[in-house]
C-alpha cells in the first residue's frame, strides 16, 4: 500500500526534488528551448543548407530572384552550420531562419508569407 504520510514524504526530500523539476522544466519551457545564438537582426534571412539538395537549390534561387540578402550556411562544408543544425534539432535541410521565425523545408508560399511578414517585397 501507498505511503500516505505526508512527513515520510518531507523528510525523504521527494517534495525538494519535485520542485526543482517543475522549476527546472518551468524554466526550460519559458526559454523557448535550445536556441541558435544570432548575431543577425531583426528582417535578417538566415538558410541552413547542404550540398547536392534541389530543394536547397530551389529556396536560393527563389531568394536570389525576388532579391532578398541571405547568409547560408552548408551543414557539411561549415562549422557554424553543423554546429548550429545541431542546436536546432535540425532533421532536414533547408531550414529557413527569418527574423526570430524558423521554417523547416522549402515550400514557396510559406516562405513567401514568412518574407512578407519581416517587410520583405516578394510576389
Amino acid at each position: 500500500m501507498a505511503d500516505r504520510n505526508p512527513a515520510r514524504w518531507y523528510g525523504r526530500g521527494y517534495v525538494r526534488l519535485f520542485l526543482i523539476l517543475v522549476t527546472a522544466l518551468f524554466i526550460y519551457g519559458c526559454s523557448g528551448g535550445a536556441q541558435v545564438k544570432r548575431d543577425e537582426g531583426p528582417g535578417r534571412v538566415v538558410v541552413y543548407t547542404r550540398t547536392g539538395c534541389p530543394y536547397c537549390a530551389q529556396a536560393r534561387k527563389y531568394l536570389t530572384a525576388h532579391q532578398v540578402p541571405f547568409v547560408e550556411y552548408d551543414i557539411f562544408k561549415t562549422e557554424k552550420g553543423k554546429r548550429d543544425f545541431q542546436t536546432l534539432k535540425g532533421v532536414g535541410v533547408p531550414i529557413f531562419i527569418v527574423g526570430d521565425k524558423r521554417m523547416d523545408g522549402y515550400d514557396e508560399n510559406r516562405l513567401a508569407v514568412l518574407l512578407k511578414e519581416q517587410g520583405f517585397r516578394v510576389k
